[in-house]
C-alpha cells in the first residue's frame, strides 16, 4: 500500500463512527480515552506516548494533543490530511522544507521521509516544552535540523505565550486572540522570551534553498510573511503553505495572504488527490462555507514573469 493510499485508509476511519475507531485498535483508543477523560482532567500533566506514523516513523506525543497521531498515524483534520497528500506529490528526493510552528514534527518528519538524506528540512518550533519533544522525535532524522526560536518580521527578542498540553497548538507570539475564548480562563498561560528571526534572516544564515515552506503559527502568520518579503521577491521556492483561517484571529491569515498574492503568488487549494486548485482571494470565504471547513492550509506558487 502507497501513502496516498494509506492517508485513504486513515481519512476513512477518521471520518468514521467510534465505534468503528475503537475496532480499529481497541487497547488504543481505550488508552486515549482514559488520559483524555479522567487522567489528564485530574492532573493537568501531558502523557507521553509514541505511535507510528503512516510513512513508518516512529514518533513521540503528548496527550491529549496529538491524540490523532497516536490513534491513526497521521494528523487527520481534513485540511491535514490533504496537506500530506500535497506534500507526497510534490517533494523529492534532495528537495529542502522549512517547517515554521513544527510543533511535535509530523510534517516535518513526513518532508524529511520524502527528501530522503540528499535533502534537508530545517523545524523551527519557539515552544520550549514543544522544543524538546520535536528535538526526541527528529533526532535519527540525519537531514533534519530544529531549531528554538520564532520567525516574526524582525530580529529581536520576543514574548511568546504557552498553554497547557491539551492547547499546545494554540502557542502563538499574539496572545491577544485569544482572549475572548472561554477555555482559557481554567488554563494557565506562560510567557517566555523567545529570539525571532525574520525568514529572510534564517535562510540567510543557514544558507536555505527551500522548494516548500509551510507556515503554521497560529495568527502570527502577518508577522512571518513580513519578515520574508526578500524570500518572496526572489521566487526561488516553488510552494509557499500558510494554515488560513478566514473569519477568526483578527483576520491576519487573509492580511498575509494578500501581502504573498501581492508579491507575484497564486493562492491555490489542495484537492482530495491532493493537487493544486487554484483560487482567487476572494472567494475563500464562499470555498470555506461550500466545503464547510473551519481552517485551511493554502498553497502559494509563484506566478511565472511577475515582477
Amino acid at each position: 500500500m502507497n501513502l496516498l493510499e494509506k492517508l485513504n485508509r486513515i481519512d476513512h476511519l477518521a471520518k468514521a463512527s467510534k465505534f468503528s475507531r475503537l475496532l480499529a485498535n481497541p487497547i488504543k483508543y481505550l488508552d486515549a480515552i482514559y488520559i483524555n477523560k479522567f487522567k489528564y482532567p485530574n492532573s493537568k500533566l501531558g502523557i507521553p506516548r509514541k505511535c507510528a506514523t503512516f510513512f513508518d516513523t516512529e514518533m513521540k506525543v503528548i496527550l491529549p494533543a496529538g491524540t490523532d497521531l497516536f490513534l491513526l498515524g497521521a494528523k487527520t483534520h481534513d485540511s491535514e490530511i490533504r496537506l500530506a497528500k500535497f506534500m507526497v506529490n510534490n517533494l523529492e528526493a534532495g528537495d529542502e522544507v522549512l517547517d515554521i510552528g513544527a510543533h511535535y514534527g509530523y510534517f516535518s518528519l513526513l518532508a524529511a521521509n520524502l527528501v530522503g538524506v540528499e535533502g534537508k528540512v530545517t523545524a523551527i518550533e519557539a515552544s520550549r516544552d514543544t522544543y524538546l519533544t520535536l528535538t526526541e522525535n527528529t533526532k535519527e532524522e540525519k537531514n533534519t535540523t530544529v531549531l528554538n526560536i520564532a520567525c516574526a518580521e524582525t530580529d529581536e527578542e520576543m514574548t511568546f505565550y504557552q498553554f497547557p498540553v491539551l492547547y499546545s497548538e494554540y502557542n502563538s507570539l499574539d496572545f491577544e486572540q485569544y482572549k475572548d475564548e472561554a477555555w482559557l480562563k481554567n488554563n494557565k498561560v506562560e510567557q517566555i522570551t523567545i529570539q525571532a528571526l525574520k525568514v529572510d534572516s534564517l535562510i540567510a544564515k543557514e544558507e536555505l534553498n527551500p522548494k516548500l515552506i509551510k507556515i503554521d503559527v497560529e495568527g502570527a502568520e502577518e508577522k512571518v510573511v513580513r519578515g520574508m518579503i526578500e524570500t518572496l521577491d526572489k521566487k526561488q521556492m516553488a510552494f509557499v503553505s500558510m494554515e488560513y483561517l478566514e473569519n477568526s484571529r483578527k483576520n491576519v491569515h487573509s492580511a498575509a495572504a494578500k501581502i504573498i498574492e501581492r508579491r507575484g503568488y497564486q493562492a491555490n487549494y489542495i484537492d482530495t488527490i491532493g493537487n493544486l486548485i487554484p483560487i482567487n482571494l476572494v472567494e475563500i470565504k464562499t470555498y470555506f462555507k461550500k466545503k464547510h471547513l473551519d481552517s485551511d492550509n493554502i498553497i502559494f506558487t509563484p506566478i511565472v514573469n511577475s515582477k
